[in-house]
Order: structure tokens, then C-alpha cells, then sequence
């Protein structure tokens, strides 16, 4: 790491006392110091070791894990508890698999969420079924579960994961062992019931894709005598060297119905086949021994057609897309090189202006720390102070004339309430006598009496024509008192 220094002041003594020389020596003696630095900086400059080459970036280390791992771990049951299962709005769920040392996140997606019959809470017991997945983003493996089944389910299940337990252990399972499938099988054997929908849907998708002979071991699929009927037909088909891939499945059923293929007899059947098999038993939810002991597994007998069977138009596809992403591949690469040296200009224009700015800096503060200090600034400073002073004087005097104005005009407007003129503006009338007397009661008057009658807006002439006098109310009294 290179690590810059200011180099020494040539005005300066080692001592720090000032001497005077002439720019000349001054400048030549800068350009010594500033080539011994230099000198000094490129000698401690190393080259990164060369191990740093074989470097994987992040990415590249993702992808590889990704490649090893995904593979590998294909339709793979794992036990354990569930724990912090939290549906989202969009109906997918994820939960944690746990067990006394581990987790694993899980996942199950809306659509196979909604093949699941009961709902999944935490504390259950299960068994799911899925495929293992790398998300590269945050550089973590979740499994992606495609079924779950709660190991509380019987005794049935029991067994089932006994012998599980028990073909693993012999190796019946085992990934390393799964063949590939070949690309242009000569002949396909299909073991399956002869008059099933799933012989029918297997035999239009295998023809419609490409025309290859299938040759078919029928067998019965459900029952008791299954089991040794399909694993009779798969050793007949696997004594045949023409055939190269056989595929064994039927239609979707109960959990009742799918297990002559979890049978003992049927796994090691498939185990022992020198012809690479291809398990399709029931749905995609649905998952056998006879798929776990497999080469491959297809979810349905149609996805094995297409499993075995290639679409020439496919291949042709595929390697023009390859070809596409390939060139795509060069275009990034060439461009993630151009966005790289634009960046390293970038950094190395920002870095000069950065240095120019901040010498612009330092000549403004040293400008505006003389300009504060000069008598005119200063002087200039005090008028605005006394210009400020001034203002704030001609505002007080300006609110105390208006407290002043507004107590002047409620005195007012109480005057203005207290004068008689201000009942007639709220409908009341004044009565007095040709001689002015303003009349207080109806006993004051006679009739025949002219008097004048004082309103809003003018005065009224009016004649008595009766005079009725009113007896007081104790309400009245009252009022005469306080008024009193």
C-alpha cells in the first residue's frame, strides 16, 4: 500500500526557523524531494502473488456449488419438524425443516401447495419430497418441496420408511449409481397395464415426438398379485438387448393404489436392470420407492415420453441457442471490459478534479478570511446591524400603534352598544309625546293620544286607539330588580 506524504517545506530548517533563498532553489530543491519520494514509493510496490490468478469470483464459485449440489439432490425425501411455516398472499409457503442439529429452509409453491389435502402447521412430523435448489442471490440452498406427508399417517408409513431405510442402506438409492438415459434409444420397453390411459397418453407422445418402436410388457398395476407382475415384466424386457431405456408407470391414484411400485420385489427389480429405467408412477405429487431406486423419474407417463423420446426440433433449438448465448456471452464480456477502463477514467478524472476543487477551496476560505478582516467589510458589517437595529425599532412602534388602535376600537364598539340608537337596530322602537317625553309605560298614554314612534331608518306619527295595560310577571319583577 502506497502511502503518500507531503513532502518537506525547503523554507523550512530541521530546526522549523525560517531562511530566505531565491524561487529557483526553491523549485529545484522541490523537484529533489518529489523524485526521492517517487524513487521510494516504487520500491515498496509488490506484485500480487500469482496463486491471486486462480481466483474464483463469487458468482463463479455460486454457479460451480450450484452445479454440484442441484443435480445430486433431485427428488429427495427429508424428515424433520416444521417450524415458522408463513404462507404469503401469494399462496406460496415457506417454512423450516429442523432437527435436533439442523435446519433446512423449505419452500412450497403455489401449485403444489395446492395438491397438498391438510393443512401444514409447526411441531408436525413429516417427511417431504423435493428438489434441492441453490439461490444464488443470497449464496443459501433451500428445498423446494413438491410433497409432504405426515409421518403420523399409520403404521403403513411406518413400514414404508423401513424399507426405505433399509434399500438406502443397501445402496439401492444411491445417485452415483443413475445411468443417463440414451439420446436415440433403438427400441423403448414400456411396463404398464395393456388397456390403461397411461399406455395410450405414452405411445401419442412418444410417436408424435419421434417414431421409435416400443415394445410393451403388460402387467397388472394394482393389487395384491402387482407387485411380482410388474417386476416379472421388467426382468423380460431388461433380458432384451434392443431395447435401451424402459419406462415403468401408470396413472395417478390413491396412496393405496401406488404401492405395488414401493414394493421390495419392484425396487430391486429396477436396482438389478443392466437397461436404464425410467419411473412414472401416478402425478408429480405422487412419489414411490420405485422412483427413488430409478434412473430417472417423470412426473406423469406423458413427461416420460418426453423424457426418453427427443424432438428433433428441440435439438435444433437448443444448439442455436447455444450458439446465440455464446455470442451474447462475448458481447457482455467485451463490454463489461469497455464499462472497466471508462471507469478507471472515471475515477482518475474525479481524482484531478477533486484536487483542483479542493485547492479552490482553500483560496476561497483564505479570500473570504482576508475580506472579513478589511475595514470596509467590517464597517459594512455595522451598517447592516444598525440597518437591522432600525427595522426591529419600526416594528415595535408599528405594534404598539396597532394594540393601541385595536383597545380604542373595543372601547368603541361597547360605547356603541350601550346607546339607546343601538336597540332599534335590533328591532326595538322608541316612543315619545308631542312634548318629547319618551313614553316608559301603557298607563303613560290615553287614547286618542298622538305620539312618535322612533324605528331603524326614521320615526313613525301614530294615534292611540287603545291602551292596554300588562301585569308584571314575577319573571319581570325580577329583571326590574336587578335593573334597579
Amino acid at each position: 500500500m502506497l502511502k503518500h506524504s507531503e513532502p518537506p517545506n525547503p523554507m523550512k530548517t530541521a530546526r522549523g526557523a525560517s531562511f530566505a533563498v531565491d524561487h529557483r532553489s526553491a523549485r529545484n530543491a522541490g523537484d529533489a524531494v518529489d523524485r526521492a519520494l517517487a524513487a521510494r514509493q516504487c520500491a515498496t510496490v509488490h506484485p500480487p502473488p500469482r496463486w491471486t490468478e486462480r481466483a474464483l469470483t463469487v458468482s463463479e464459485l455460486t454457479r460451480r456449488v450450484q452445479a454440484t449440489l442441484e443435480p445430486a439432490f433431485q427428488r429427495v425425501e427429508v424428515r424433520g419438524e416444521v417450524v415458522g411455516a408463513r404462507p404469503t398472499s401469494a399462496g406460496h409457503l415457506y417454512f423450516t425443516l429442523k432437527d435436533a442439529s439442523s435446519q433446512l429452509p423449505c419452500v412450497f409453491w403455489r401449485t403444489s401447495l395446492a395438491r397438498h389435502p391438510g393443512k401444514i402447521e409447526d411441531g408436525m412430523k413429516v417427511v417431504v419430497a423435493g428438489d434441492l435448489q441453490v439461490y444464488s442471490a443470497h449464496g443459501r440452498y433451500q428445498l423446494v418441496a413438491q410433497r409432504l406427508v405426515d409421518i403420523g399417517m399409520g403404521e403403513l408409513l411406518a413400514k414404508l420408511e423401513a424399507l426405505k431405510a433399509k434399500l438406502a442402506a443397501e445402496g439401492l438409492f444411491d445417485p452415483a449409481k443413475r445411468r443417463p438415459l440414451p439420446l436415440f434409444p433403438r427400441r423403448i420397453g414400456l411396463v404398464t397395464a395393456a388397456t390403461g390411459a397411461a399406455l395410450h397418453d405414452f405411445v401419442v407422445t412418444a410417436h408424435a415426438r419421434f417414431p421409435v418402436p416400443i415394445v410393451l410388457a403388460a402387467c397388472r398395476v394394482q393389487g395384491d398379485l402387482a407387485a411380482a407382475s410388474i417386476a416379472g415384466a421388467i426382468r423380460v424386457l431388461a433380458r432384451r438387448p434392443e431395447i435401451d431405456v424402459i419406462v415403468v408407470g401408470r396413472g395417478g391414484g390413491a396412496m393405496l393404489d401406488l404401492l405395488p411400485f414401493s414394493d421390495e420385489r419392484v425396487v430391486r427389480a429396477i436396482a438389478a436392470s443392466p437397461v436404464p429405467i425410467v419411473s412414472a408412477v401416478g402425478h408429480e405429487i405422487d412419489t414411490t420407492l420405485a422412483d427413488l431406486a430409478a434412473d430417472r423419474r417423470a412426473a406423469t407417463p406423458t413427461a416420460a415420453a418426453e423424457l426418453v423420446v427427443p424432438r428433433m426440433s428441440e435439438l435444433v433449438r437448443a444448439l442455436e441457442l447455444q450458439r446465440a448465448a455464446l455470442a451474447a456471452a462475448t458481447e457482455r464480456l467485451v463490454a463489461e471490459r469497455r464499462q472497466d477502463l471508462d471507469a478507471l477514467d472515471d475515477r482518475g478524472r474525479a481524482a484531478v478534479q477533486g484536487r483542483i476543487e479542493r485547492a479552490r477551496r482553500r483560496l476561497r476560505t483564505l479570500s473570504e478570511r482576508l475580506s472579513r478582516l478589511h475595514p470596509q467589510t467590517r464597517l459594512g458589517v455595522m451598517r447592516v446591524r444598525w440597518s437591522r437595529a432600525e427595522t426591529r425599532l419600526i416594528d415595535l412602534v408599528r405594534r404598539r400603534l396597532a394594540a393601541q388602535r385595536s383597545a380604542l376600537d373595543l372601547r368603541l364598539e361597547r360605547l356603541r352598544l350601550l346607546s339607546p340608537l343601538a336597540s332599534l337596530e335590533r328591532g326595538w322602537a322608541l316612543v315619545r309625546t308631542d312634548a318629547g317625553t319618551l313614553v316608559r309605560d301603557a298607563a303613560e298614554v290615553q287614547v286618542g293620544q298622538a305620539l312618535t314612534v322612533l324605528v331603524k331608518g326614521g320615526s313613525l306619527e301614530v294615534v292611540v286607539t287603545k291602551a292596554t295595560p300588562v301585569r308584571d310577571t314575577p319573571d319581570d319583577r325580577e329583571g326590574d330588580r336587578h335593573r334597579a
